[in-house]
């Protein structure tokens, strides 16, 4: 038994489902209006696939790295190029590796807003948790839903769970896991269900542990 929200604020764009519907794990049931965000989410992609600036830079500093060969064998050897201008040369190329990593930084900050877009966007979106039909519906599509608000409820009544407290003696043997059969009013067949809990207390004044077993609808 879940009651769902969204985490943000918005219009609701899209409801796909109705009371009384079954819904499954991972389902998309209720939609805020994302125009904004998907148009986001595209101007991140297209920035952070963008490598043109540095292409840019990465061949600036290639042109640069043999202009500095080159002119440092022309001083070393025939003295035509002055140190000064070789220092000069060097110094531009100093400034072109630095403005390359610059732009990488660049590079990953913007695919990072990438996915804080993507993410954004999502939460426009509700899915369900869990396979169940739909009990309650509180919104209509063109309704303002804000965040913590409850906008369905979804229940799962596929399999029901059956609460026992018992005196310690009479759990002995009983595991997590385990078999157990109940007998139910007005069902002439036992169920049978499995263990799903064994309290690892005991009561110290009436001796009873809680005993929890999960079986069918």
């Amino acid at each position: 038994d879940s009651v769902i929200s969204t985490t943000v604020s918005g219009i609701v764009g899209s409801l796909p489902v109705r009371e009384g519907d079954t819904v499954y794990t991972g389902q998309v049931i209720l939609e805020l209006d994302k125009d904004q965000e998907e148009l986001e989410v595209e101007r991140r992609e297209v920035i952070a696939e963008s490598k043109a600036e540095l292409k840019a830079a990465q061949q600036r500093i290639d042109t640069l790295r043999i202009d500095v060969e080159a002119l440092r064998r022309l001083h070393d050897k025939t003295r035509s190029v002055s140190a000064e201008e070789l220092r000069q040369r060097e110094l531009e190329l100093g400034l072109a590796e630095a403005e390359l990593e610059r732009i990488q930084a660049a590079e990953r900050r913007e695919v990072v807003e990438h996915r804080i877009a993507r993410a954004q966007l999502e939460k426009r979106s509700l899915t369900a948790p869990f396979r169940g039909t739909v009990a309650e519906l509180h919104v209509e599509v063109g309704e303002i839903c804000h965040p913590q608000q409850e906008i369905l409820r979804i229940v799962d009544v596929s399999q029901c769970r059956f609460v026992v407290i018992v005196p310690s003696a009479n759990s002995v043997g009983l595991r997590k896991g385990g078999k157990a059969s109940l007998r139910i009013d007005g069902l002439q067949e036992q169920q049978e269900g499995t263990i799903e809990f064994v309290s690892p207390v005991v009561d110290p004044s009436s001796g009873m542990r809680e005993i929890k077993v999960l079986f069918d609808n």
